[in-house]
């Protein structure tokens, strides 16, 4: 009795570790990120002009993603949510969901564009910057 109780024993673990592993495998291939295809992303300009001078304007970002801001003129600040040039300032420049991007020229500027990068995933938007 004892070694068929043995028997048992073993096999019913057996059968624990093998369901155990089987469910394991299930949930590993049944969880997936959001695939690049199904983010979207909305901007509601693609162009925003100034005058020259001091001026602040702003754009909406309406998305569920993770989104960066970049431009090769761009620097961003060191662990802060803004960057600049040497003719604007833009804040924020990363962020997840919906935003309010707020860019605020500097004084004595003029005669300028940058196209800003609004990368999202694989993706990417553009917003074109205009001073007169």
């Amino acid at each position: 009795m004892i070694k068929y109780l043995k028997i048992n024993m073993k096999t019913l673990l057996r059968r624990i570790v093998k369901l155990t592993f089987f469910l394991f495998c299930i949930s590993l291939f049944s969880c997936s990120k959001d695939s690049d295809a199904d983010i979207t992303l909305d901007v509601d300009q693609s162009t925003l002009t100034f005058q020259p001078g001091v001026e602040t304007r702003s754009f909406e970002i309406t998305t569920s993603a993770e989104w960066n801001i970049t431009s090769a003129e761009l620097s961003h600040s060191f662990g802060g949510s803004f960057a600049e040039t040497d003719w604007f300032r833009i804040s924020p420049v990363y962020g997840k969901g919906n935003a309010t991007i707020t860019i605020t020229t500097k004084e004595d500027s003029k005669k300028n564009n940058i196209e800003l990068r609004i990368e999202y995933g694989t993706q990417v938007m553009t917003v074109t910057l205009i001073q007169n």
